[in-house]
């Protein structure tokens, strides 16, 4: 089947009419308005372009106040109705103002109307025979899920441990899939057990493995985990036993928070890799310990991470001081650009296993893979995955494929390089513009991530908070070498959505007019939603084209439609 759809981000694509981007100028909350047209019963215009529609500030909804209903004050709260009451106006069991009539007087739920099949839509929306307050209920939960949605859109994101999905990828979790057991009972026992996870079990064995064995170039290659953490889990489990010893690297240098404990619940002895700064290995020491101590494992995980560490020269170590030491590299911030050949195999350079989860700069699913090229090392990674793991939900399976399939096929290439170009014209224009940028004498980064020191807590909390306001959100965690807590930043998901250098440095300008100048976000805020009109929706992925072969039925056409509209909205 011929694989259509733009190749790497076009230069700002199409303009509309007028040559003005949808949403320049216009602020991120002109956006948010669907859900409440759609609960409040007002029709759109014909084209359901609701850019003219009353829109609710920003601040309101970031504050949590309620979309106006009908006869409702902005941020008053709703007034709960005892079982059988009805509204003051209305006859008891007509149609609430969620509802519009239609011609029979059969209730039709208002908004776009191609989202939904009214034969089914009579039977299984009917709501007038439910209690008052329960619909109420179920309108406040659907209320808060757009006004999330509708935030989303708005947001600029720059938090390193996300990423987003293409449409495509999205579609599995609205199928029969996502509610199916998934054990690869066939291939293991020769007979399905649950049979709901057949059609993901044919993909995973026909498409997925073979597509990470050649990603990752490793003939063995594990998708069970269903995290980060659960590989974490699963691979140490796998690569020591209680009692061994396992040599982490510190939180102060970048280790995930969770690796200690992890590992001091399996029964495991800790101890800390010896680091002569944050971001480089003393290798004197790390030979010493090697030497001393004989541990069963060396297991790197850098989640707040500027240089990923080079696994030779601790191979060189282990072989000449601990032979037996096995040596594992979380590549869970890292997956999309080893996958991709933006960075260095871990294997190629000396690690026995490496792997991690798969939403961060790889744009897949939460789901997670471990990779060897040792078969030994591959039957204790399924052994212990088919202890920690049970099933291993099949639509998560299916978006990884899709995930795969779009990083051979879209372009894989080109975005790992504009990750790691866009980091660094982004920690450049921060740094021209007077921002405590890290490792400015290293060339600030050699991946996705940018760390900024914010001088202190109170002021890095402060600049977080307006800078949400304004559409921008960023990772105020503690970064190795900042007093207090900064910003860790990561090029990866705006690169997704199509990001170049150029959108990176006028994004460091807004960000620098907060964090350096003190700006309000008021003043930051409207060209915040011009650059977002620009990278709204995903690139380096599929787009409709691929589904039109006659093979794919129409009902699945329409629905991945529907998600993409959906997600990110009819005036994208």
């Amino acid at each position: 089947m011929g694989l259509l759809g733009a190749r790497g981000p076009p230069p700002g694509g199409p303009l509309p009419a007028g040559g003005v981007p949808p949403a320049a100028g216009a602020g991120p909350a002109r956006i948010r308005q669907r859900a409440r047209v759609v609960l409040r019963g007002a029709r759109p215009a014909a084209d359901h372009n609701f850019r003219h529609v009353h829109r609710p500030r920003r601040a309101d909804l970031l504050r949590g106040v309620p979309l106006a209903a009908p006869g409702r004050r902005r941020g008053e709260r709703p007034r709960r109705r005892r079982p059988g009451a009805h509204e003051p106006g209305r006859a008891p069991g007509q149609p609430g103002p969620a509802f519009r009539p239609r011609a029979g007087g059969q209730p039709v739920r208002a908004g776009p109307a191609h989202l939904f099949d009214h034969r089914t839509e009579e039977a299984l929306t009917d709501t007038t025979t439910l209690p008052a307050s329960t619909r109420e209920s179920v309108a406040e939960l659907f209320v808060s899920l757009a006004r999330d949605q509708e935030r989303a859109r708005a947001t600029l994101n720059l938090v390193p441990s996300e990423n987003v999905l293409s449409p495509l990828a999205r579609v599995p979790m609205a199928l029969d899939a996502y509610s199916r057991y998934f054990f690869d009972h066939k291939r293991m026992f020769g007979a399905w057990s649950f049979f709901g996870g057949t059609g993901a079990g044919e993909i995973e064995q026909e498409t997925l493995i073979p597509l990470l064995r050649d990603q990752a170039d490793a003939p063995f290659v594990n998708p069970q985990p269903i995290s980060g953490l659960n590989c974490m889990t699963a691979a140490m489990s796998a690569l020591a036993s209680p009692g061994d010893t396992i040599v982490l690297i510190p939180t102060d240098a970048g280790g995930h928070m969770s690796t200690a404990g992890v590992a001091r619940r399996l029964g495991l002895r800790v101890l800390t890799l010896p680091m002569a700064d944050a971001h480089t290995v003393d290798h004197d020491a790390l030979g010493a310990l090697l030497r001393t101590e004989r541990p069963a494992l060396v297991y790197l995980d850098q989640s707040t991470v500027l240089f990923p560490l080079d696994c030779a020269p601790i191979r060189a170590a282990i072989e000449r001081e601990s032979p037996e030491t096995l040596l594992h590299f979380d590549s869970s911030h890292l997956n999309g650009l080893i996958l991709s050949k933006a960075l260095p195999n871990p294997l190629d350079q000396g690690a026995d296993t490496f792997g991690g989860s798969t939403h961060k700069t790889l744009p897949g699913p939460h789901k997670a893979f471990l990779a060897t090229r040792r078969a030994e090392l591959a039957d204790l990674i399924a052994a212990s995955t088919a202890d920690l793991v049970s099933h291993h939900h099949p639509a998560e399976v299916l978006s990884l494929a899709v995930t795969l399939l779009e990083l051979r096929d879209r372009d894989g290439a080109g975005y790992g390089a504009a990750v790691l170009a866009n980091a660094r014209a982004l920690a450049g224009r921060l740094h021209e513009r007077g921002a405590s940028v890290a490792a400015a004498d290293r060339g600030f980064t050699g991946c996705h991530q940018v760390w900024l020191d914010t001088r202190s807590d109170d002021e890095g909390v402060s600049m977080a908070d307006t800078l949400f306001e304004a559409g921008i959100a960023v990772n105020r965690v503690g970064v190795p070498g900042v007093r207090g807590a900064g910003f860790r930043l990561s090029s990866a998901e705006m690169t997704r959505c199509g990001a170049t250098e150029t959108d990176s440095a006028e994004l460091a300008d807004l960000i620098a007019d907060v964090v350096v100048d003190g700006a309000p976000a008021d003043r930051v805020e409207a060209r915040a939603a011009a650059l977002r009109a620009r990278l709204y929706r995903p690139r380096y992925c599929f787009d409709g084209d691929v589904l039109k072969d006659p093979a794919v039925p129409e009902w699945l056409r329409r629905l991945a439609a529907a998600v993409a509209h959906g997600v990110y909205g009819e005036d994208r």
